[in-house]
């Protein structure tokens, strides 16, 4: 999902990098007026220890230029806090729903990119290859940010649009820039906008290296995915990476650890785990990309946050959900079979547990709300019932007690308003043979396929 987390993960991981060279400042509070571009630049206000920018970020650029650029007229320029690496950053809202993020380091911008950055150009994550032909030195982070040295000076463009080849439009600003810096002290003429850069196809991001899922530290704990995820109603395959450390490297690695077809599980895999040299804890990170499509390791489709290490057994729900209206998104959902602290579902005394997640219908308008059954009746809680003579029947997305033995699992609508479901109404698909002894726990997700109007079942093993 593209938001402004991209450009302030992008700080986080320069001020980190920034940090381990021992070169890091206390953040500093920018100001600028922002009006125009031109004439006399004088230095930023700055907190004690932080070194002043002499030069304005939110007066490098002007709208007819930025608009060229991106597509998107200027709404708003704000000044930033976010100053550990830049003295300068200027936020720039744009009418498209876009933003644009100038940052700009003078003096000191020599030093700066040549010991915190240059070195590690295609090894860390904050900058993936070198650019050339523009200024003195400059490289780029994925296809929409680049960073570009003149002299002294350093300065940073990220650009979040519609636009879909953001490099050329993030490039035309750098050359913009680079234009004006010889006369910002003294005032800059009156500048013909150039044209806009033609709109191409979105520029590939460099090769990212993946390393043996063999390599992966293993814990003994263990993840799936399950795909339910589609796009503009067309089903996707998922890939599914787990990271580890590399100290050769440097930084973070992936491993390709599962390809997962729609409507389905992988099969188990081991998490990995990972610590780097800022990170006081071990973690895990599992990150979820289309299958085939470009991966940008500050945006993945979906991520895991949670800590997947020893003594857990997990399955990660991967499904579609809308987000604001029309716009629809993918949601991850962590479900634990086995974990050392949380409370995990078990089984009633002489049943089995059905563990029930309605994630693969809610990219509908009105998902549907269902109810599952074994032919006798709709399934119940596994709480059992306060009155003998009232079903405690749940819906599909809780937790559901199952019987010993052999069944068909089928779901069923809901009962009409005021009356109790008893799930006798005709399946909404075709049920699903299991086969339960005690103990067991199995976890049950009904999907749809785009443009069905049978509901499908996938029914696994808990754990």
């Amino acid at each position: 999902m593209v938001s402004k987390i991209d450009k302030v993960t992008s700080v986080l991981v320069l001020s980190l990098i920034l940090a381990a060279c021992g070169g890091a400042a206390p953040p500093a509070a920018s100001s600028g007026s922002g009006d125009g571009v031109g004439g006399p630049i004088g230095g930023l206000p700055t907190q004690p220890g932080q070194v002043a920018s002499a030069i304005d970020s939110c007066a490098l650029l002007s709208d007819e230029e930025i608009e060229a650029a991106t597509q998107e007229g200027v709404s708003e320029r704000r000044v930033s806090t976010l100053t550990q690496v830049f003295p300068s950053v200027c936020d720039i809202v744009l009418d498209g729903g876009g933003s644009l993020t100038v940052g700009v380091r003078s003096p000191g911008g020599r030093n700066m990119y040549e010991t915190s950055f240059e070195p590690f150009i295609g090894v860390t994550e904050a900058l993936d290859e070198t650019v050339t032909g523009l200024g003195d030195k400059a490289a780029r982070s994925g296809e929409s940010e680049i960073m570009v040295l003149a002299g002294d000076v350093l300065f940073d463009i990220h650009f979040i649009g519609a636009r879909p080849d953001k490099l050329p439009a993030v490039t035309y600003l750098a050359e913009r820039i680079l234009a004006r810096l010889p006369c910002l002290a003294t005032g800059c003429p009156a500048m013909t906008v150039p044209p806009a850069p033609t709109i191409g196809p979105p520029t590939p991001s460099p090769t990212q290296l993946t390393v043996d899922p063999g390599s992966l530290p293993s814990t003994g704990a263990r993840a799936r995915v399950v795909n339910l995820f589609t796009e503009n109603d067309q089903p996707v395959d998922l890939e599914v990476y787990a990271w580890t450390y590399s100290d050769a490297e440097m930084r973070e690695v992936p491993a390709l650890v599962a390809t997962v077809p729609y409507g389905q599980a992988s099969d188990w895999f081991n998490p990995g785990l990972a610590q780097t040299p800022f990170s006081e804890e071990p973690y895990t990170k599992v990150t979820i990309e289309r299958s085939g499509g470009p991966r940008d390791p500050f945006t993945p489709l979906a991520g895991v946050g949670e800590f997947l290490g020893p003594g857990t057994v997990t399955t990660i729900s991967v499904w579609t959900e809308e987000l604001f209206e029309d716009e629809f998104n993918a949601w991850v959902q962590t479900i634990y079979a086995e974990h050392p602290e949380y409370e995990v579902p078990d089984a009633p005394e002489g049943k089995g547990l059905l563990v029930t997640r309605l994630h693969g219908l809610l990219a509908e308008e009105e998902s549907p709300f269902l109810y599952a059954s074994i032919g006798d009746g709709c399934l119940e809680s596994p709480l059992g019932r306060s009155d003998p003579e009232i079903p405690n029947t749940q819906p599909i997305a809780n937790d559901l007690a199952l019987p010993l033995g052999q069944h068909t699992l089928t779901v069923h609508e809901a009962a009409a308003l005021g009356e109790l479901p008893t799930c006798a109404d005709k399946a909404l698909g075709p049920g699903v043979p299991i086969t339960v002894a005690e103990g067991d726990r199995l976890i049950l997700f009904p999907y749809r396929l785009p443009g069905a109007t049978e509901i499908s079942q996938l029914v696994l093993p808990f754990d």
